[in-house]
């Protein structure tokens, strides 16, 4: 190996021991939510901010920062406010699609979103998402559940109306790669324009989530609501089978689907479905009247 390349491979060697030691102190002031800057931009003086001021601190005890704090004034020394902000948002991405990918992996999840005003008087959509994660042991069996909530962000919106803020809500989630289907839930605060029940947000949103009609052995219009529902959504039904078993990543899944699909295609079931529709029609008319 010749000497030039030795050189090469010790200074690289040196500056990923440099960049590991930063992004630790740019994970510890987040996590504390300290602000990074001062105002001095240089080290050496007493209100050049949390992130220099711990460097120098580290730079005591760690003979890698100590080299790094020696160096003469205009070499690459990854301390300017141009590399801890490209360090913040590289480590927030990441972060952020950890997150992203176990809420993928969750079978279902709601949203929290609100809107409020910066200090620029700029509208801003905060971003909150509500999911389960199964923890497992080193066997990697289920020993329990857990709820997470996180916050993925804001973004910026202009259209304060339910149709603009649909929009931007789905356009966030589809962003993020997730299944807007798996949205079994919404939380909104209380304006008409984000909980109205005929067009705003959450019921537009839901229109895009459709379900079957809840049963309920103790109602006979439930009973007939929910076969009432099968028998004019029956092509929308199949095709949603269709696509669980084409589609879905879970055995379990796919072989439920599979079943229902097989027991739906029967014509018994159709002409079933048919009759004990017309038959609840009659019985809930006079469960109503009793």
């Amino acid at each position: 190996m010749s000497l030039k390349h030795k050189s090469g491979t010790q200074k690289r060697k040196q500056k990923k021991q440099v960049l590991e030691r930063l992004i630790n102190v740019t994970l510890t002031l987040s996590m504390c939510n300290l602000a990074f800057r001062g105002h001095r931009k240089v080290l050496g003086h007493a209100n050049s901010g949390n992130f220099l001021s711990i460097v120098e601190l580290l730079a005591k005890y760690n003979p890698v920062l100590k080299q790094l704090v020696s160096m003469p004034s205009g070499s690459i020394r990854y301390l300017s406010h141009t590399i801890q902000e490209e360090l913040i948002e590289i480590l927030s991405k990441r972060i952020e699609g950890n997150i992203v990918e176990e809420i993928k992996a969750a079978p279902f999840f709601s949203v929290i979103m609100d809107t409020t005003q910066d200090i620029s008087k700029t509208d801003q959509l905060g971003q909150i998402f509500r999911y389960v994660t199964i923890e497992t042991d080193e066997r990697n069996v289920a020993t329990g559940v857990k709820i997470n909530e996180s916050f993925l962000g804001f973004q910026e919106i202009c259209d304060q109306s339910a149709s603009g803020l649909e929009k931007k809500i789905i356009s966030c989630i589809e962003q993020k790669g997730l299944d807007i289907s798996k949205c079994c839930g919404q939380g909104y605060d209380g304006a008409s324009n984000m909980t109205g029940v005929y067009s705003g947000v959450q019921a537009r949103i839901s229109k895009n989530n459709i379900t079957l009609k809840g049963l309920c052995p103790t109602r006979w219009s439930s009973r007939y609501e929910s076969l009432l529902a099968l028998r004019f959504r029956y092509l929308d039904v199949m095709k949603a089978l269709t696509k669980i078993v084409l589609l879905s990543k879970n055995a379990d899944e796919r072989c439920e689907a599979s079943a229902l699909k097989k027991l739906m295609e029967n014509l018994n079931f159709v002409f079933l479905v048919v009759l004990q529709t017309k038959i609840l029609e009659v019985v809930n008319a006079v469960s109503k009247l009793l």
